[in-house]
């Protein structure tokens, strides 16, 4: 069946983390005086997907005390997001990939992060225009079925590809729904899928 719509995942796929994106919780950490250190960051991050469907500041503010013991107000994530939301650059060479995927598909990003923040680090990177729908984690978290489905529109599993760095957020989700997929990886880890080592080599997995 012709592919219809690309599915992206954001981060670690489309946008790579870096370390000074760590430098918007460590700003924010400062404006409200919480005494924490700011490159634990990722025990906050890597749990919250685990016990909660989506993103939402209440419910971030619970696991933000579960995980630390601190109470912070609910504009701390807010801020948190504003700062992070400034935190990309453009890259020339991803807007000349995506120009020209778009001439060939719908392009779609499904993030597990808020729609909000991500919409604002697509366009400091120059890409936001290539989408036609970005997917947030503020309505599900993947590997939630429904965040697929969403990210599908109109389309049938099999017309869409999901493309992602992380087998069991991105792929595995995207598979049992009968969706082929693309893993950004190592190929040596046995992955059933077709595996490129970073977005740029993906023209070399797409079929028509």
């Amino acid at each position: 069946m012709e592919t219809k719509r690309l599915i992206f995942d954001l981060d670690g796929t489309l946008i790579n983390w870096c370390p000074e994106y760590l430098a918007a919780f460590k700003k924010v950490l400062a404006e409200y005086h919480v005494d924490l250190d700011y490159h634990r960051q990722g025990e906050f991050a890597s749990t919250y997907e685990k016990y909660y469907p989506n993103f939402n500041f209440p419910d971030m503010q619970q696991h933000f005390y579960h995980t630390f013991g601190l109470n912070v107000p609910l504009s701390f994530f807010e801020k948190y997001l504003q700062y992070l939301g400034k935190m990309s650059k453009r890259d020339e060479k991803l807007c000349e990939l995506l120009a020209e995927l778009e001439q060939s598909y719908e392009l779609v990003v499904l993030t597990n992060w808020f729609k909000s923040s991500q919409l604002e680090r697509l366009k400091n990177a120059g890409i936001a225009e290539y989408f036609r729908e970005i997917i947030g984690g503020d309505e599900f978290i993947k590997p939630n079925p429904q965040s697929y489905l969403l990210a599908m529109g109109n389309c049938c599993p099999e017309e869409c590809v999901m493309i992602g760095d992380s087998y069991d957020v991105d792929i595995k989700g995207a598979i049992d729904l009968g969706m082929p997929a693309i893993y950004i990886g190592q190929e040596g880890e046995k992955i059933k899928v077709p595996t490129i080592a970073n977005i740029y080599e993906i023209r070399k997995v797409l079929k028509r």
